[in-house]
């Protein structure tokens, strides 16, 4: 967490995570990873957990430019993901087979808590 509070110049002070599994059919749609409720998110890391994916299996990771274009990731097993949470617009295109990612977000305290913590 250190080195990623010194890289960026954020107050970086936790980590949160989680599994993430699609099942075939399954999609995300383009979204920021920053939500009104979850203000702290200040880093995306995603770590891809798929064995011999193939772009026939859907499932990218689209990301996109400011200008609307956009890049497509596929999620290949060790390929990993780093965003910024409340800047990067993203979506996850449908998945032919299960797909599977650890997603998580280094983040900062939330205003009140900051306060709290004194």
């Amino acid at each position: 967490m250190e080195r990623f509070r010194r890289a960026f110049f954020l107050p970086l002070n936790y980590y949160e995570g989680h599994i993430a599994v699609y099942p075939p059919g399954a999609f995300y749609k383009k979204h920021l990873d920053q939500f009104e409720r979850t203000s702290y998110r200040q880093i995306t890391l995603i770590l891809y957990l798929n064995e011999h994916w193939q772009e026939q299996d859907g499932g990218a990771l689209r990301i996109y430019e400011p200008d609307g274009s956009y890049v497509d990731v596929l999620p290949l097993l060790g390929r990993a993901v780093l965003m910024q949470s409340a800047e990067v617009w993203h979506e996850v295109l449908p998945t032919q087979r299960t797909r599977k990612s650890l997603t998580g977000w280094f983040s900062c305290l939330p205003m009140e808590e900051r306060f709290l913590a004194g």
